[in-house]
């Protein structure tokens, strides 16, 4: 979203890999009082839909993470099958499927990517203590 505010829509992490492009949504839990893996999904969705409308608007106004060199949205609109990634720590996944068909979301995903031609992937992270983990770090 191009405005100043830091609490904006934004995607959470993009990238490449082996020159394919890669976006990315970020879910953490501990709990099962985050965004349901649904709306992950849309979210990643909306953005690369964002993206795809766009591009040629961010390129001219260079829209990037200030901590990164230069980037041009038009490298994911120009590759036709970029790298579309849900990412949730174990706890994430574990507390939505105690009340969700896991079985159901998955062909879910799957036929919006048949829809969308591309790829959604689901990925599992490990339940990492991040509090803790900075407290080391600093």
């Amino acid at each position: 979203v191009l405005n100043k505010n830091s609490r904006r829509h934004s995607i959470d992490l993009i990238g490449s890999s082996e020159g394919i492009p890669v976006i990315c949504e970020l879910k953490f839990a501990k709990t099962r009082n985050s965004d349901s893996p649904v709306y992950a999904t849309l979210e990643l969705l909306t953005n690369y839909c964002f993206i795809q409308f766009n591009a040629d608007i961010l390129d001219k106004h260079n829209v990037y993470h200030k901590n990164l060199g230069p980037f041009k949205w038009n490298v994911i609109t120009n590759n036709g099958f970029p790298r579309l990634i849900v990412c949730a720590n174990k706890s994430y996944w574990d507390a939505w499927f105690k009340k969700s068909d896991k079985t159901l979301f998955r062909n879910q995903v799957f036929e919006w990517g048949m829809h969308l031609d591309t790829n959604i992937n689901l990925f599992q992270t490990e339940d990492i203590d991040y509090n803790k983990r900075f407290t080391i770090c600093k």
